[in-house]
């Protein structure tokens, strides 16, 4: 379900910002708290692993790990990756948008009777449902089940399967290689983090810490951030879901009932207006 944010954001005030941050349906905190939990407790582990249970020796060998693993993680074009995937998957969700299926978007100049105006609009919706109910969980838990199923749509699905078989059709572009390759890449930066990111203690330690932090901040925040643009791209991906922000649509589908109704009763008053006007 769509979460909407209108009211918070009704007048502009120095604390808009901070009652955005404080909501929690649709926000990043939301988004991130199984990822951070699991970061959170998996970096205690390796903590007390590398201060209580191993031998001096065992954690100056660490600390040349963690040092090697720290100048190298820039090896990983993290923001490059990130930025790349996002402007794809926000593209591809401009695409899917544009083409939900507005009842604005048809039109018709031939005279029509009134009830078969209203069955083509009708039939319209029909065929959207048919489309909705496989993409949309939430259509298919409104409509488990049809009574009809047009054989038509059903000969040319059977027809494009065929032809991409033969190879007619050219495959669509898939965005499973990229997103796996993204999703490793962060997934890998942070679990290097949980050895290049602790603090040192050792006397000798190539890269000792000048301040012993029992918290790592500035890598939680790192974290919230990347896995938090991580998690944009993840609901950009599929908008048709259940998430916070994807499309309404059975809002879509009441609406092109209720607007095309609307308009087959308005092409019906404007057609007897105009027979009258005739007449006088």
């Amino acid at each position: 379900m769509t979460i909407s944010y209108n009211l918070d954001v009704a007048s502009v005030s120095s604390f808009t910002f901070l009652k955005l941050l404080l909501r929690w349906r649709g926000s990043i905190w939301k988004s991130v708290k199984s990822e951070l939990l699991l970061w959170v407790v998996s970096y205690y582990i390796v903590f007390c692993i590398y201060r209580y249970a191993l031998t001096t020796t065992q954690q100056r060998q660490f600390e040349k790990i963690a040092y090697y693993c720290n100048t190298k993680l820039d090896y990983i074009p993290l923001t490059f990756m990130l930025a790349f995937f996002v402007n794809i998957i926000a593209d591809r969700w401009r695409k899917i948008f544009n083409n939900m299926g507005w009842i604005e978007n048809d039109e018709a100049h031939e005279e029509e009777a009134r009830l078969m105006r209203r069955a083509i609009i009708r039939y319209m919706i029909l065929s959207q449902i048919l489309v909705y109910r496989d993409i949309s969980m939430q259509v298919r838990r409104r409509f488990p089940e049809l009574s009809s199923i047009v054989d038509e749509v059903n000969w040319a699905v059977t027809l494009l399967a065929r032809a991409r078989n033969k190879q007619y059709i050219a495959d669509p572009p898939s965005y499973s290689l990229i997103m796996k390759v993204v999703f490793l890449a962060v997934r890998s930066y942070f679990i290097i983090c949980l050895v290049s990111r602790q603090f040192l203690i050792g006397d000798g330690a190539p890269n000792g810490s000048t301040v012993d932090i029992y918290v790592p901040v500035m890598t939680i925040l790192q974290f919230i951030f990347f896995v938090a643009w991580m998690k944009v791209a993840e609901a950009l991906l599929n908008p048709l879901g259940e998430d916070d922000d994807d499309f309404e649509c059975n809002f879509l589908i009441n609406r092109n009932i209720t607007v095309g109704k609307g308009l087959q009763k308005w092409a019906t008053y404007l057609r007897s207006a105009s027979t009258q006007y005739a007449k006088e």
